[in-house]
């Protein structure tokens, strides 16, 4: 956003945008700038057809970040390669109806007018699916691993459940489906079969989200005492670097 101030955006343009689905909502426009006479005009729609899962674009800005060694991102200890990521991916849910594998046989017999309609979704499922692989990579679950990838979503949603379906009845539906979510086992993609896995270990999803919020408290606690040492004009870096010789 500092180096290009035109993506510094209100909330409210940003959400409109990216949920412009084609179809079932309408593309979305806007100017933004710092001046008046100074602006770019966003033409948006939903940015799933360039990242079905935003979260390995996520993770990619923070590696950026720090690559730029952006103060914003402390490394307590300068022998650390990298900081601690914390990596929470929310799913707007499925109901396996995407995830329906061809054999080739029966492909071959596809007719070519139907080809268009699988190749689309073929392509939303696998970007999600090369999303999880990537990540991997860097969130390899592993108990030694400082990096933490939280990913919830719901893989058996209720076929009534549907983005263009606004009714009560349907709203409440969805509320009903996110409470059974936040009981439900932590679950993992396995990268070989790209099914979603149970974590045992990890508990709930309701508890995985608690770890996150204390984890994300604790970092604004942090943050809060960079800012305070900073205005005492107390190296707060080399106060931390210096505790942990």
């Amino acid at each position: 956003v500092e180096e290009d101030p035109y993506r510094d955006a209100k909330l409210a343009d940003i959400c409109i945008g990216t949920s412009a689905a084609p179809t079932q909502l309408p593309a979305y426009r806007f100017a933004n700038g710092p001046h008046i006479w100074d602006f770019h005009i966003f033409n948006l729609i939903d940015g799933f057809l360039t990242a079905n899962s935003p979260a390995l674009l996520a993770l990619t800005e923070v590696v950026q970040q720090l690559n730029k060694k952006n103060p914003s991102f402390i490394h307590v200890n300068e022998n650390e390669p990298t900081k601690k990521i914390v990596l929470l991916s929310l799913g707007t849910g499925g109901n396996g109806e995407s995830t329906i594998r061809i054999p080739a046989d029966a492909a071959n017999v596809i007719p070519a007018v139907t080809w268009p309609s699988l190749i689309a979704l073929g392509l939303v499922v696998s970007a999600g699916d090369i999303n999880e692989y990537h990540l991997k990579s860097v969130f390899p679950g592993l108990p030694s691993s400082d990096n933490y990838y939280l990913r919830i979503d719901e893989y058996n949603l209720d076929k009534s459940i549907t983005a263009d379906n606004v009714t009560k009845e349907s709203m409440e539906n969805i509320v009903k489906a996110g409470e059974e979510l936040l009981k439900q086992t932590v679950k993992g993609i396995d990268v070989t079969s790209f099914d979603p896995k149970e974590k045992p270990s990890e508990g709930t999803n309701a508890e995985a989200l608690e770890r996150i919020a204390d984890i994300l408290y604790n970092e604004k606690q942090l943050r809060l005492k960079m800012k305070s040492m900073e205005k005492r004009e107390q190296p707060f870096i080399e106060q931390m670097t210096s505790v942990h010789r």
